[in-house]
């Protein structure tokens, strides 16, 4: 619920961090620095012989396995956004020795830009984090979405590793496991934080993954094939939400769930940019409510503290109350594109849909 991206996609998206005036506003695209991938593996190396690709939702990870020449090693690669570090993507890379008698080198690199149209970033600034090279870059989103309801950008910060360009299994080790951390915040010390909790990070993401399962998990008996689309729904929805209730260091508060889910919409012409529609409430939420009330709660409430530019909604076309337009994004003023506003114009069950 805090962190979305595309496994080997070249953005991150943040909680409630949008981008771009009125009908253009979108989720900011974030440049992508745990974007870390097995070279041999990777889009821009010429041949990937011996790399599978997984999904586990199991475990909430995607994986990328690599057999290496003759059988002699393999890697696996899992990438996720962190259920215990909720504002972090862990990259895990395990070498196990089989048939090998040599020294086993592994390269890998970081696959990203570096930068972005929707954020402005100062120059990256190195810091140790517990003996552990780090890089703090920072920057702020560049267009506000409506001024009578936001009255600056949004502030990011980036925490990511220094990479090594190869991972090594020395002769006295038949395996090993290496992890990198990188925090997508607001606030620098929030990243910080996270960063220096992380030795429990494993255990706790499956701690949190098996909560998940224990209020999502649906199983369907004599039907694999639909058991299998209730599981990969169960797994897409609650990875919109919040895996438990954190403390908000930041002060940014849940900002509800889009039909694209937070991986989706930072392009500015598909995915719904991101927005919130009356889907919302209409077909996500009852589930939600079933199994997950305190996520239902949240989900609710962005509702309420978006509240003044519906109230204003009103007024202007002289209703009481509130009025909500058919897609919301942070402030939570109409941002339906000019191609569908007669969506917003003339389809009144918007608000009884939300209510």
């Amino acid at each position: 619920g805090n962190l979305g991206f595309i496994a080997y996609g070249d953005s991150v998206h943040m909680n409630g961090v949008f981008n771009g005036a009125g009908p253009l506003s979108h989720r900011a695209r974030i440049p992508n620095f745990a974007n870390v991938q097995l070279q041999a593996c990777a889009e821009s190396f010429l041949v990937t012989t011996g790399c599978t690709y997984q999904l586990d939702m199991q475990k909430g990870m995607f994986r990328t396995i690599y057999n290496g020449p003759a059988s002699e090693y393999y890697v696996v690669h899992d990438v996720y956004p962190s259920r215990y570090l909720h504002k972090t993507i862990v990259n895990r890379v395990r070498i196990q020795r089989l048939s090998s008698q040599a020294v086993i080198q592994v390269p890998i690199a970081r696959m990203t830009t570096g930068s972005s149209s929707d954020v402005t970033f100062g120059d990256p600034r190195r810091r140790d984090i517990d003996g552990v090279a780090y890089y703090v870059l920072t920057g702020k989103t560049n267009t506000l979405e409506d001024g009578r309801y936001q009255s600056s950008g949004h502030d990011i910060c980036i925490i990511y590793p220094e990479l090594p360009s190869q991972l090594i299994l020395n002769l006295d080790k038949t395996a090993q496991e290496f992890s990198f951390y990188t925090s997508f915040t607001n606030v620098e010390l929030e990243g910080i934080s996270e960063i220096t909790s992380s030795t429990l990070e494993k255990t706790q993401h499956e701690v949190r993954m098996l909560e998940m399962w224990e209020k999502y998990g649906i199983t369907v008996d004599g039907n694999a094939g639909l058991d299998r689309v209730l599981k990969a729904s169960a797994f897409y929805l609650s990875s919109s939400l919040l895996s438990y209730m954190n403390v908000r260091t930041s002060g940014y508060p849940f900002y509800g769930i889009s039909p694209s889910g937070l991986g989706h919409g930072g392009a500015e012409s598909s995915n719904y940019k991101g927005h919130s529609l009356w889907d919302t409430e209409m077909w996500m939420f009852p589930t939600v409510l079933l199994v997950d009330p305190n996520n239902a709660r949240h989900i609710l409430h962005y509702r309420t503290f978006v509240s003044k530019a519906a109230a204003d909604r009103a007024k202007d076309k002289e209703f009481e109350g509130w009025q909500f337009p058919w897609e919301s994004a942070y402030t939570g003023a109409e941002v339906t594109p000019e191609d569908r506003v007669t969506f917003s114009q003339y389809q009144h069950h918007i608000t009884a849909d939300i209510a």
